[in-house]
């Protein structure tokens, strides 16, 4: 018997049909190598759309912004960059923004005997900083 290649297509067919943790015992049914496994949950959760496999905005490297992969029309750029202007001149955003910072450093100092905890606390802080960055990455 041929053996079949993993395709967009046949998994796309596969994961209308099935819910994820039908996917997954079916694949714990044969003998596949990491790749082959890791290459099909992947496909699968890109094409039924379980989580976001890929950038969610991102911006090309000619500057186009991209929403989900395809290029945003130029009313969304419009709306897109406005809200995220507003977001940065937003002074209560920005005073709150800053208020988690100091809650998780604080929370780290204080806190932070495990392990956990200071993984808590950076985690706050690297979101902050990373909301930040992506405001200032697509304003421009």
């Amino acid at each position: 018997m041929e053996e079949k290649k993993i395709t967009k297509k046949r998994v796309k067919k596969i994961s209308l049909v099935l819910d994820m943790d039908e996917v997954i015992k079916l694949l714990e049914e044969f003998s596949l190598t990491p790749e082959q496994h890791s290459k099909i949950l992947a496909l699968c959760l890109k094409e039924v759309g379980y989580f976001p496999i890929q950038d969610i905005v991102s911006k090309h490297l000619n500057g186009e912004l991209l929403f989900n992969g395809r290029p945003m029309t130029t009313e969304e750029i419009v709306t897109f960059r406005s809200s995220l202007h507003a977001l940065k001149e937003n002074i209560a955003f920005t005073m709150l923004m800053d208020q988690i910072t100091f809650e998780a450093i604080k929370h780290g100092i204080h806190y932070g005997e495990t392990v956990e905890r200071l993984l808590f606390s950076k985690s706050a802080i690297y979101m902050v900083q990373k909301f930040r960055e992506l405001i200032n990455l697509f304003d421009n």
